[in-house]
């Protein structure tokens, strides 16, 4: 039987395509053309799934070129399913962190280690160093090193984990970024969202401006709930379960869609109407996309609809 060549984006995929590219990134690495080795690393991994040694080598190159995020991503993915190279990786993770000045985390990690004699005592003066480097660094005052228009030529999804380790790190020193993030005018919703929710787990009493979709509101951090503990947001919550308590696979569907809303739209409600009515709209938008006659109305879906577009764009 004759053997049909992959195809992706209407490119021919040739046999060996995907180990060439390996070859290729691994042979950038060892030069020291690190650039190169990653562009390479990508094209493989979107044809083949790595093995833990060539992510390794993947994560060493994005940790050389700075992509701090990237390298942690890719060094969790190879603990999480167990490595062969466990204090390697680990100890990979650790300078990892200690660039991204995660000092919290450092010493969460390392203590244990030291602990139950995981390390080989070679390697013991090296995180006994680098565990008290940490807790030195946790106790001064830190000033973190952060540049908006840097930040804005960042993915959503890079933004929004340095605003989840940001507080890790200190929690003084992130207030002012977050606050930043929070009020520019030019970010994402979702990242101004996220800096604003961490804004009010700090409970933070100075006042925030945030402009969400063109429109400027200001709140004081530590008088606001979480999105899905707003009042209105809440109610809403509740009707759709009174709404769709004989549908449990169309409320599970709804409730996913209309918290992602809440995120996007925070701190202001989805809508100004009734909180039942907006269940309801919700609830007709899940319907229609079960039943054929409701697709032609989906017009009066609109709202829901713009909604959903900037989650799709995310992802484009």
């Amino acid at each position: 039987m004759k053997k049909e060549n992959k195809s992706i984006n209407n490119l021919v995929l040739f046999p060996g395509t995907a180990e060439k590219y390996l070859v290729n990134a691994k042979q950038f690495a060892e030069s020291g053309r690190f650039e190169e080795a990653i562009e390479c690393f990508e094209q493989a991994s979107a044809l083949m799934n790595l093995e833990e040694a060539d992510l390794f080598i993947y994560a060493v190159c994005l940790f050389e070129m700075k992509e701090l995020l990237e390298a942690k991503e890719v060094v969790e993915n190879i603990l999480q399913v167990g490595s062969s190279n466990y204090v390697e990786s680990i100890e990979l993770y650790v300078s990892i962190l200690m660039e991204l000045r995660n000092f919290k985390d450092v010493v969460t990690i390392i203590e244990p280690l030291l602990e139950e004699n995981i390390l080989p005592f070679s390697k013991r003066p090296t995180f006994l160093q680098l565990l008290d480097l940490s807790k030195r660094l946790m106790e001064k005052k830190q000033v973190i090193p952060f540049e908006i228009e840097k930040f804005t030529s960042w993915t959503e999804l890079q933004q929004q984990q340095f605003i989840s380790d940001l507080t890790k790190e200190s929690e003084e020193a992130s207030v002012p970024i977050l606050m930043e993030v929070a009020g520019h005018s030019d970010l994402p919703e979702l990242s101004k969202s996220f800096a604003l929710m961490a804004l009010v787990e700090l409970k933070v009493s100075n006042d925030v401006d945030i402009i969400k979709f063109g429109k400027k509101i200001t709140v004081t951090p530590a008088e606001l709930d979480l999105p899905i503990h707003l009042e209105t947001n809440r109610q809403v919550l509740e009707a759709l379960h009174r709404q769709l308590a004989q549908h449990p696979d169309f409320l599970e569907m709804a409730e996913e869609i209309v918290i992602r809303h809440f995120l996007l739209c925070y701190p202001n409600p989805i809508s100004e109407e009734e909180p039942a009515t907006i269940a309801s709209r919700y609830t007709n938008y899940i319907e229609s996309l079960f039943i054929s006659s409701g697709v032609e109305n989906f017009e009066k879906h609109t709202p829901i609809l713009d909604l959903e577009r900037f989650f799709e764009s995310r992802i484009q």
